[in-house]
């Protein structure tokens, strides 16, 4: 005979957070929020991000435009 048991295993997952616990030396840039959380990055990663940040920020404006095309469109069906 066969008896299967089921078993719950406990593990521990570590994980880095990139500008969470930084001092202040190490900042290179902090988004300008408000609220409880800072958003912040390190020299390291803030670089990394040079290749990220314009595409990022064209395809924003690209989402706004979409945004206020659809909008004017629904104004002009009424």
């Amino acid at each position: 005979m066969i008896k299967e048991t089921k078993i719950l295993k406990e593990t521990i997952e570590t994980h880095k957070y990139c500008g969470k616990d930084l001092c202040e030396k190490c900042i290179a840039y902090e988004e300008p929020v408000m609220g409880d959380y800072r958003t912040v990055y390190c020299k390291r990663c803030w670089d990394i991000g040079n290749d990220y940040r314009p595409k990022i920020e064209y395809f924003e404006k690209e989402e706004d435009k979409l945004y206020d095309e659809w909008i004017t469109k629904c104004k002009d069906e009424k």
